[in-house]
């Protein structure tokens, strides 16, 4: 009986491993960085520019592009992806012809003790939540 509760306590947390293991699309903004990028205008010319490393090992940059996939509510609409207003009307519609967006700028508030919080502002002023967008399935950083 000693040897039976022995492995029982060895192969239990085998068994309940799968019960409390994470969702894998989770994906998390590990820091952000200065990163060497040709520029969007010229060719052979290349900047400094300010981008965010991804735990998934994918780095967003200014000027990055971004394809869109299917809208996470239920109508098909993006839930991450809106313009700056006030109105429930904001966010980026189903029936959109927008197959892929440039990040134009990435936006950062909060402070070093607290957190960051990352707003990315792409092309036709639409405002991403890109770690929650990634994570619905809404976009796919190219």
């Amino acid at each position: 009986m000693a040897v039976f509760i022995y492995y029982m306590k060895k192969i239990l947390p085998l068994l309940l491993l799968p019960c409390f293991s994470f969702c894998q699309n989770n994906v998390h903004i590990i820091k952000d960085t200065a990163i060497w990028t040709p520029s969007l205008t010229r060719p052979n010319i290349h900047w400094w520019a300010f981008g965010v490393v991804l735990s998934n090992g994918q780095v967003v940059a200014k000027g990055g592009k971004i394809r869109l996939l299917k809208g996470s509510l239920p109508n098909g609409d993006y839930n991450y992806i809106a313009t700056p207003s006030n109105s429930m009307e904001a966010k980026l519609h189903a029936r959109t012809k927008l197959k892929e967006m440039t990040i134009e700028e990435i936006l950062r508030s909060g402070k070093k003790r607290y957190g960051y919080r990352y707003v990315f502002k792409s092309e036709g002023n639409y405002l991403i939540q890109l770690e929650d967008a990634i994570s619905a399935g809404e976009i796919e950083v190219e």
